[in-house]
């Protein structure tokens, strides 16, 4: 054990408090430490290598913390960055110089693919091979797999809503092999023949919400800003989740809540909501956030907020997420050539689940091969350029039958 200088030593232990030897706030000295000149514990404190020097204690360069609820804006590259939450704030400085999600004045938000670089070295495409990506969104993906298959392959590209796949027509050339098609993926064996496709090498899965999507409050998919609640990836389905929520039972209400977000408070929720829509009609985003904190509060001491488990459930029930996945993974194996691949990118334990349990079962009928014994997750550095990423699981297989 280290022994300090007498009235050195730090009090509480540094490790405790969080700071480092080389804090900006500097070593937090007991009582008579602080007694001791400045020169004099720079010399004592710490001897060799990691002695503390004046010119190692950089002033913090972390602007005081405003108030919660406020509109911050920061430069970012030359632009101006709106955060209309404290938390995102905070995050914006601990990745400064980096474009960090939010309201860009006059500009619209950039979405990173997931995973791009480790999803191109498992399905390792070959020039001339067919790839059938069912959620292209604004083809993130696709511009990095697409160069792989040039010459003579195809790029089949769906997604179920059509905002998305009218800006992800405008970033590829009018010549480039790809095609794109406004259906569901669970549909995507109409698509291939109206292509005349009978087998593809290659199928992608991206079951993440698309950053755009959540940036634009008249989508409903985030509570962040208040719009109306809709939350449908595809417009023409005619139930949103506004409907869901002033017209389910209250019993249903929990069960949807606890099966599809894994809300362990559910039927406090749903008795909440129930007892505010008999009042007024929760038609908007705030509303439905503000509801769910009335039940059982905020964010309080967890990262999420209270309203996040409950978005997230009415998003599955609305679009069918779960059972449109279920469908679509014994037809493509179908579909697949002998040595094609899988690769399907979740974000949650549900989604998770079914593809592991598909893969699983494909694995001892002898149809498929895992290339992944764990799902591969994304690096530190990604997570922290695009956090929405923390929470992606990464899973591929080989069709080898």
């Amino acid at each position: 054990m280290r022994r300090w200088p007498l009235g050195c030593r730090p009090n509480p232990p540094i490790r405790q408090r969080g700071l480092g030897l080389f804090s900006p706030e500097g070593p937090r000295l007991s009582k008579d430490a602080r007694r001791v000149p400045q020169a004099d514990v720079d010399a004592r404190l710490v001897p060799g290598r990691t002695r503390l020097k004046e010119e190692k204690r950089r002033p913090p360069t972390v602007p005081r913390a405003p108030s919660r609820g406020n509109i911050l804006n920061i430069a970012d590259r030359g632009a101006l960055v709106q955060f209309d939450s404290w938390l995102r704030w905070r995050c914006a400085l601990r990745r400064p110089g980096r474009r960090i999600w939010g309201a860009v004045s006059g500009q619209e938000v950039e979405h990173e693919p997931v995973l791009s670089a480790e999803v191109a070295d498992l399905l390792n495409p070959r020039p001339g091979r067919i790839v059938l990506d069912g959620t292209v969104g604004l083809g993130g993906h696709a511009a990095v797999l697409l160069p792989r298959i040039i010459p003579g392959g195809r790029y089949v590209g769906i997604d179920v809503d059509a905002a998305m796949l009218a800006a992800a027509r405008q970033r590829f050339a009018a010549d480039a092999p790809i095609s794109f098609s406004a259906a569901n993926y669970a549909e995507f064996a109409d698509v291939l023949a109206a292509e005349r496709i009978e087998r593809v090498d290659y199928a992608l899965l991206d079951l993440g919400v698309n950053s755009a999507q959540l940036s634009d409050q008249q989508r409903g998919f985030s509570f962040v800003r208040d719009g109306p609640l809709d939350m449908r990836f595809d417009q023409r389905t005619r139930q949103n989740a506004a409907d869901l929520v002033n017209s389910l039972p209250e019993g249903k209400l929990a069960d949807l809540f606890y099966e599809y977000g894994q809300e362990t408070r559910s039927r406090k929720i749903a008795k909440r909501i129930c007892k505010l829509r008999h009042e007024q009609r929760i038609a908007t985003t705030r509303a439905l956030a503000l509801a769910v904190e009335s039940a059982i509060g905020g964010r309080g001491a967890s990262r999420l907020h209270g309203a996040t488990r409950v978005f997230q459930a009415l998003r599955i029930a609305v679009n069918r997420e779960l059972e449109n996945l279920a469908a679509f993974l014994p037809r493509i194996v179908e579909r697949l050539s002998v040595g094609g691949r899988l690769a399907v990118i979740s974000f949650h334990s549900l989604e998770d689940g079914i593809v592991k349990r598909f893969l699983r079962e494909a694995r001892k009928r002898g149809r498929m091969r895992e290339l992944t014994k764990r799902p591969v997750v994304p690096e530190r550095a990604e997570t922290r350029s695009n956090p929405r990423s923390r929470s992606a699981k990464l899973r591929v297989a080989e069709r080898i039958e």
